[in-house]
């Protein structure tokens, strides 16, 4: 049983595609709890690998990094990035 639980495919909301090929993905909602409640507008960050069938959760220091070179690369583009991300704030409090 637990064979055909890991073979379900990974499902998750395409965010962006890396220059080499893995996926950013987010599933939702990400798990979070506050006194036993769960957070309905939490998600997770996910790297995916589909030619491996491969996936790891990236840390809040490696968005953050992540961001920092998104904005030095082209600084408008970048800001548009943190511009959405700031703009769903109200929505992720609830």
């Amino acid at each position: 049983m637990r064979e055909k639980l890991n073979n379900l495919p990974f499902i998750g909301y395409h965010v962006e595609t890396l220059n080499d090929g893995r996926k950013i993905c987010i599933t939702k909602p990400g798990g979070k709890q506050f006194y036993g409640v769960v957070k309905p507008n939490d998600f997770m960050v996910w790297i995916y690998d589909e030619a491996k069938h491969d996936r790891w959760r990236i840390s809040h220091g490696e968005i953050r990094d992540d961001l920092r070179a998104k904005l030095r690369a082209n600084m408008q583009l970048g800001g548009s990035v943190i511009a959405r991300l700031l703009a769903q704030l109200p929505q992720l409090r609830e």
